[in-house]
């Protein structure tokens, strides 16, 4: 199985739907094919224009981390995850004794959840667009710099369980993550 992680990186477009989507909070700005929508943050930070993305977006299922996102979305849509205690946690990326959606590992990135998501769920390959970390208010931080040591964690744990992770020439994980050799 295979699935792409979208986030709003310049590398988003180079994406076309091909597999399983898995996007982050308001995605549905610059694509349209969401198959599951990630949303972590409470509603409240979410500025207009932003929420109405989150609307307008029809995934299958929505991964909520704050149950406030039951009076914006369909009930019925909803899937709640929990994290672990420990940021970064790659050894409970296999923890299923509380379900797939529970315990998961976290960073302070989305995307990083939602390749968790791919994993726990059953991809054996998950390919990253618009993960580029150069973009946005914390690149060349020391939080960017924790987030791209989470992602070493997860891709390195990810190998380890036969799964296969690639990435986009414009993203900053290229050091470590291969390439996607679909991408020309």
């Amino acid at each position: 199985m295979e699935f792409d992680v979208l986030a709003y990186g310049e590398s988003i477009n180079r994406w076309n739907y091909s597999c399983q989507t898995i996007g982050i909070n308001h995605i549905g700005n610059l694509v349209n094919e969401i198959d599951f929508l990630l949303l972590i943050d409470h509603p409240a930070y979410f500025t207009p224009e932003k929420m109405q993305a989150v609307k307008k977006t029809m995934p299958q299922n929505f991964f909520i981390a704050d149950m406030a996102w039951l009076q914006f979305i369909e009930r019925t849509k909803a899937v709640q995850i929990s994290f672990c205690a420990e940021r970064s946690n790659t050894r409970t990326l296999n923890n299923t004794s509380k379900g797939i959606f529970a315990l998961l590992p976290y960073s302070y990135n989305s995307p990083f959840v939602a390749a968790v998501l791919a994993i726990r769920m059953g991809a054996r390959k998950v390919n990253l667009y618009g993960v580029d970390f150069n973009s946005d208010s914390m690149a060349d931080t020391e939080i960017e710099q924790k987030n791209i040591r989470d992602w070493k964690r997860l891709y390195n744990a990810a190998l380890n369980n036969n799964v296969q992770i690639f990435t986009t020439p414009e993203s900053k994980l290229k050091n470590f993550i291969p390439i996607n050799p679909k991408i020309k």
